[in-house]
């Protein structure tokens, strides 16, 4: 949710996970989400309140707080600024996922967004970091292997429930074999690493994944975002979109992205690991 909106310069929001139901929706159910993209932050409320609901097919919904949906849309109003306290992570900065992006401009707009915060009379609280980041990014996260498992067992869910299924494509295995043989899935150009990763992932509801989900939870959750809250007596965190989500991600916190700008005009230009597609340049929002 928030990449892409971040790199179309949209508005998005990344729902708390099971505020919009995930019915038929590829997506680890335990933190994933799935939300609105919008041109403002009005447009997004008023489509979240129609998104938004349980479902029975999703169980996570059913812990949804209230019966009825608020109307979001009444939230957006003009606030007074000086009742709000923002806490900057800036540990995040230090993600290895942005390493080779223009962060020295990013950063340079970001300051501009916080100097306006404060000018209005928000509170910001500086180097409010995330005790757990090393862990989170190191090389045995347990992200690193309860993502494919979510993904296997998620996606199996799935193909069971298809009405329609020419290939008759039941779990990760026959996904592989469909992907390489059909040759508009234009393999191996188009590969399966990632898809193989999955196959080989353990059970979900295996000792080692029941634990990592538990320790996701607790550097997400009490050793990242609610520590940063509740050491700082902040609202909220605020970051760069391309640096916000894989901590509150952990625990299928929420997440609202709004455009800040765009890369300058003499960034160079940074090739993704397929060679052919630009990960960084100019003019990039």
């Amino acid at each position: 949710m928030i990449c892409p909106a971040s790199r179309n310069n949209v508005v998005g929001i990344k729902t708390t996970s099971g505020l919009v139901a995930r019915d038929n929706v590829i997506v680890t159910k335990m933190r994933g989400s799935i939300g609105p993209f919008a041109k403002t932050i009005r447009d997004a409320a008023i489509a979240l309140s129609v998104m938004a609901g349980k479902s029975p097919e999703d169980p996570t919904s059913q812990e949804i707080p209230f019966e009825s949906i608020p109307d979001y849309e009444k939230a957006c109003r003009l606030a007074d600024f000086r009742s709000i306290r923002l806490a900057i992570p800036q540990n995040a900065f230090q993600n290895p996922f942005v390493q080779s992006m223009n962060l020295s401009a990013i950063k340079k707009d970001f300051e501009i967004v916080i100097s306006s915060f404060r000018a209005h009379g928000a509170t910001i609280i500086d180097d409010a970091n995330y005790s757990s980041y090393d862990r989170i990014n190191g090389p045995s996260a347990p992200q690193q292997y309860v993502g494919p498992a979510e993904y296997k067992s998620d996606m199996a869910h799935y193909f069971r429930g298809l009405e329609i299924n020419p290939f008759n494509i039941q779990n990760i295995e026959d996904t592989i074999s469909c992907t390489k043989s059909i040759p508009a899935e234009d393999y191996p150009s188009r590969d399966i690493s990632y898809w193989d990763t999955v196959r080989k992932a353990e059970d979900v509801l295996s000792e080692k994944v029941v634990a990592g989900i538990k320790e996701m939870r607790y550097l997400g959750g009490a050793a990242g975002i609610d520590q940063v809250l509740d050491a700082s007596g902040a609202d909220a965190t605020i970051l760069p979109s391309i640096i916000c989500a894989d901590v509150p991600g952990l625990v299928g916190y929420p997440i609202i992205t709004v455009p800040m700008g765009f890369s300058p005009s003499d960034t160079p230009v940074t090739l993704s690991e397929r060679g052919n597609l630009v990960w960084d340049g100019p003019n990039i929002p």
